[in-house]
């Protein structure tokens, strides 16, 4: 089993050519726990062209400031970030989907 990691980023505002990589799945799912700490919502997507394109609201999740959710990747799934505004910043938290080989 793959241990637990804890991490906090910060995440640039729209427009930026490098959103913020918050995981990327290895040959397992991974389940990813974000937690918005900035004072701005956060758009989460699978794919970081979606998020340096305008309008950046297709196909993407909304995070609202003090919320958090929890995402599945599927195995060699990414997930990625920008915040609208400056000053974004998220805490993760992420580990197996389906942990196996516990006794």
């Amino acid at each position: 089993m793959q241990s637990s990691q804890l991490n906090s980023l910060v995440v640039p505002p729209t427009g930026s050519q490098n959103p913020a990589t918050l995981w990327k799945a290895a040959n397992i799912p991974m389940r990813v726990v974000v937690n918005n700490l900035g004072p701005n919502m956060i758009l989460l997507a699978h794919d970081v062209g979606t998020l340096m394109n305008s309008p950046v609201f297709a196909n993407t999740f909304r995070l609202f400031p003090t919320k958090d959710v929890v995402i599945v990747l599927a195995p060699k799934q990414g997930l990625f970030a920008v915040a609208i505004g400056v000053g974004g910043e998220v805490s993760i938290a992420v580990s197996e989907a389906l942990p196996v080989g516990i006794a």
